[in-house]
């Protein structure tokens, strides 16, 4: 089976690159049926951060030329992923069904990606079929060979191209595509769907502070598997597991989703297998990424965006000042991350401005009622509050401490305020959660989810997130203990006396 995997990577060629060129005029033109009215522009992006307006007519037709675009894959919202380099005139409709078809210069390789794309499925299926997905019921050699089919399809698809960077990226995109496939198998071997899916309503809905959680949690994972690996097909499938993913290729980093959900995956295995968590020191998983970024992704390019990725995010979540303070001038003192020292600024600026003592930004944000509430108005007593969403199981876990926590404080100088990030348009839906569970308190919902300035100040990328004020409306803690932390209890206990 290692051979016919080396088998595979050879015939998808992925010594082969072609040579990246800047790209001459390329004219983009089609029409989306099934458009919202109400949209007047389309995004074309690619995976490094690149990204252009283009503007759709109430037809669904769109046109755009671009002088000096790089050749690669791109992906144009609602259309899905192209292929674009110099001289395209590529032409693109899109069906009420979503079936695509393509027209012009460019609408070969474009047709060749997307029947790549469209064909995975029928060699590594992964819809369910019944209580099993497909691929994860399948034996080890019945599913390698279908990777091995899956690989001579697409040398097949790009055989004769005559654009030899298009023939390469097609090959990576399947041996990537395929690594994604392997790492999934892996987890998910033998897992029936079903029991799967209960499992995972289980974890958003139990205590997992209990003391039997963990033995708990563990059955239920465990039932939810039909079969296991034998210790041969283990280390098999383990052998195979990131063989196509090379740590330096800037040129898939900055096109391909894929390949970078590749690398994300394999730094997380690598903060599992290596130990680093705990034995090695480090407390969480940030810290983890963050050493990996440093010692093992040693191309700029990549090492430089991981290590802003983890180190910013991190930022946001610590809750010792001096803690944070050294992570940031570690992280500015590094030359090599320089490209990234305006954004690390900017989110460490916003950090200092919502210590503790210092006044909390005020937010008006619609209530359970119907009128609004603003956060100024509470002033005159201790104010808790808890930023969450229907969609967030850890949130939604948190909430029954928080209602044991209201109901021993009532009548005390504190006012519990839960802050949704749900969508407007999933407005209803947190009506009813707050009805059906008889959710006391201050409720709002943002008005623009993540995006609104009170969760972009206190620097919010993840929830569920606690804020403690005083009554004066100043910073007690930015990122407060949790409910079922029993030391919220103790410091509340100790400011209301």
């Amino acid at each position: 089976m290692n051979n016919k995997l080396k088998l595979l990577l050879t015939t998808l060629g992925l010594s082969t690159i072609g040579t990246v060129i800047h790209a001459q005029e390329i004219s983009l033109k089609g029409r989306i049926s099934n458009t919202d009215a109400q949209q007047q522009t389309l995004t074309l992006s690619q995976v490094n951060g690149y990204k252009e307006s283009i503007e759709l007519a109430a037809d669904g037709t769109f046109k755009a030329t671009f002088p000096t675009l790089q050749p690669g894959l791109y992906r144009l919202e609602k259309v899905g992923e192209l292929y674009l380099a110099p001289d395209y005139q590529l032409q693109v409709t899109v069906d009420k069904n979503g079936k695509k078809t393509f027209k012009g210069k460019g609408a070969a390789e474009n047709q060749k990606l997307y029947t790549s794309r469209q064909s995975l499925g029928r060699f590594i299926p992964s819809s369910a079929d019944g209580p099993l997905f497909k691929a994860y019921a399948m034996n080890v050699p019945d599913f390698l060979s279908q990777i091995d089919k899956y690989g001579a399809f697409v040398a097949k698809q790009t055989a004769g191209s005559s654009d030899d960077f298009f023939a390469s990226t097609l090959k990576k995109e399947a041996a990537f595509a395929t690594g994604l496939a392997i790492r999934s198998y892996r987890i998910y071997y033998g897992a029936d769907s079903v029991k799967l899916a209960n499992f995972y309503r289980f974890m958003d809905s139990s205590d997992r502070t209990a003391p039997n959680a963990p033995a708990l949690l563990d059955s239920a994972y465990k039932s939810a598997h039909t079969k296991t690996f034998t210790s041969e097909e283990r280390k098999l499938v383990d052998s195979l597991n990131y063989v196509m993913l090379q740590l330096d290729d800037v040129q898939s980093f900055n096109q391909s989703s894929a390949y970078r959900s590749l690398l994300d995956s394999w730094i997380s295995d690598r903060v599992y297998k290596s130990g680093l968590l705990g034995s090695k020191g480090f407390e969480n998983m940030q810290l983890a990424q963050i050493h990996i970024a440093n010692t093992q992704l040693n191309d700029p390019t990549i090492g430089g965006h991981y290590r802003y990725q983890f180190s910013s995010a991190y930022l946001k979540l610590i809750k010792e000042d001096a803690e944070a303070d050294k992570l940031y001038h570690d992280f500015m003192n590094n030359p090599a991350n320089s490209t990234y020292h305006p954004k690390m600024e900017a989110i460490y600026n916003k950090r200092m401005a919502v210590r503790k003592g210092k006044p909390s930004p005020d937010f008006n944000f619609e209530n359970i009622e119907g009128g609004q509430s603003k956060l100024s108005d509470l002033r005159g007593k201790y104010v808790y509050i808890d930023v969450w969403a229907t969609w967030c199981g850890p949130c939604k876990m948190e909430i029954p401490h928080l209602i044991k926590l209201e109901k021993e404080l009532h009548g005390k100088n504190i006012t519990f305020v839960s802050l949704s990030l749900d969508d407007q348009k999933d407005k209803q839906k947190w009506k009813d959660y707050v009805a059906e569970k008889q959710l006391g308190g201050v409720q709002v919902i943002s008005d623009k989810a993540f995006d609104t300035d009170f969760v972009q100040l206190y620097n919010i990328n993840a929830i569920p997130r606690f804020i403690l004020l005083d009554p004066e409306g100043n910073v007690v803690s930015p990122n407060a203990n949790r409910p079922s932390d029993p030391k919220l209890r103790e410091e509340l206990l100790g400011l209301l006396q």
